[in-house]
């Protein structure tokens, strides 16, 4: 059976890969009807917070897949800023 560490490793990679075709082939992230796009939109703004809470709650175990799948995320955050030209300050 996958472990929970190794699904959130591989969502993460899932939704940098999406992130990455969209920002390259100029796919809209955000449509007006629903599509899939939304909820990619939910795994990139709950997924870090989801491996962060495990790697808190599991501080004695291995917790590299959670850090892994944070830096997909991070990357993924990076790009979708970059790209849309959203500024933080």
């Amino acid at each position: 059976m996958i472990q929970k560490d190794k699904i959130y490793l591989i969502l993460s990679a899932f939704t940098f890969v999406y992130v990455l075709y969209c920002c390259f082939f100029n796919s809209n992230l955000y449509p007006i009807s629903f599509s899939p796009n939304q909820i990619i939109w939910l795994f990139i703004l709950f997924l870090p917070i989801l491996n962060i809470y495990n790697i808190i709650i599991n501080r004695d175990a291995d917790n590299r897949y959670y850090w892994i799948a944070i830096v997909c995320n991070i990357l993924s955050i990076v790009f979708i800023m970059k790209t849309y030209k959203i500024d933080l300050f």
